[in-house]
Formats: structure tokens, C-alpha cells, sequence
């Protein structure tokens, strides 16, 4: 999220901000564009691994690009419950929406994997 004041600072009171970006959902459509220029993106299936707030943006931008995404996570639970907060209705089977476990990424296709952890960031 981007958070632009009038003095550019990233401070300040809301009354103070001239505008709010989530960035991420740019990135994925910037990312997904890329892609489909070099033929790589078929739109089908993707994986998203992680389950904090950056893989929620991700996989909810993605769940209006892919007929699939798989929410990976280290604990299966945490990946179920982002799937459940992205499913509009109790029908989790048919939202798009799924959750696995990390384990299993070895034998899962995709079209797109996205890394949505500090696995190579500094300290993470």
C-alpha cells in the first residue's frame, strides 16, 4: 500500500493523504501482462505461496485473472482460512480458491507461481 500526504511523507492524518494505492493488485496486472505478451500465462492455474496480507492481495487479484489459484502455505490451516476469506459464498469448491499444502507444490502445475514470503528478503 502506498500512502501519499501532502508533504510526501508517509505520515501524517488520513485527513492529510491525498491517496491510498494498494500496489500490489498493480504489480499482478503489470506481471500477468508480461506474461501473457511472452505466451506464458494461459490463464488456467496459478500459485500463490504464503498467506499474510501481500498473498491476499495477490490471490484476490488473481482469482479475476485465473479459473484457479492454490494457496500454499507452510500450515495448511493458514491457507485454508485465506481461501475462505476470499470466498464470497460457503461454496469454496467452485470460487476458484484453493488451499494446499507446501508439500505438495512439487506435483502441482501452474502456469504462475507467486512468492508472497520474506523467504530472501533481509532478516526474513
Amino acid at each position: 500500500i502506498t500512502l501519499i500526504n501532502k508533504n510526501d511523507l508517509v505520515s501524517g492524518e488520513p485527513s492529510e493523504w491525498i491517496d491510498i494505492q494498494n500496489t500490489d493488485a498493480a504489480a499482478i496486472d503489470d506481471l500477468c501482462r508480461v506474461s501473457e505478451d511472452s505466451g506464458v500465462v494461459k490463464r488456467e492455474q496459478c500459485v500463490v505461496v504464503g498467506a499474510g496480507g501481500v498473498a491476499k492481495a495477490a490471490a484476490n487479484r488473481l482469482g479475476s485473472i485465473f479459473n484457479r489459484v492454490i494457496i500454499s502455505n507452510r500450515t495448511l490451516e493458514r491457507a485454508q482460512q485465506l481461501v475462505e476469506s476470499l470466498t464470497p459464498t460457503q461454496d469454496s469448491e467452485s470460487s476458484g480458491f484453493e488451499a494446499c499444502e507446501i508439500d505438495s507444490l512439487a506435483n502441482t502445475k501452474a502456469e504462475l507461481y507467486i512468492n508472497c514470503t520474506p523467504v530472501g528478503m533481509t532478516g526474513g
